[in-house]
């Protein structure tokens, strides 16, 4: 389990945390209507300084394995060092199994039916 930080205003530890990272490639996983409204974008933006930011949100409310398949194809693609995701739940939920499934060399069917076995070597995530 990694550090937990859960308190109002807490953008300095954040930041501190998000650095002992030093990502430079980072994959965020996101809500649509919300990142924008909440200003998650602009402290974002500025949380992350020059890292590379590819945002992955298209995929359903309520997603399927089509889109957890899309999510898995753009993370392979890129040499991503840190994971951020922001959003509820389905967003939560999206980015887990990406930093999980994205390593395994099983297909994703025998992943999800349990006829292949999952192994620990994720990328880390912040939430």
């Amino acid at each position: 389990m990694g550090q937990r930080i859960f308190r109002e205003n807490q953008q300095a530890e954040l930041a501190s945390y998000v650095k002992g990272f030093n990502p430079n490639r980072v994959f965020l996983v996101r809500g649509n209507k919300s990142f924008e409204a909440s200003g998650a974008r602009l402290f974002i933006e500025d949380l992350l300084g020059t890292a590379e930011i590819t945002s992955f949100s298209n995929f359903s409310v309520n997603p399927k394995i089509e889109d957890l398949q899309k999510g898995i194809e753009v993370f392979r693609k890129g040499d991503f060092d840190l994971i951020i995701a922001i959003g509820g739940g389905s967003v939560l939920d999206m980015a887990k199994l990406i930093s999980v499934l994205s390593h395994q060399q099983a297909e994703l069917a025998d992943l999800i039916t349990g006829n292949a076995h999952i192994t620990d070597h994720k990328t880390p995530l912040l939430a």
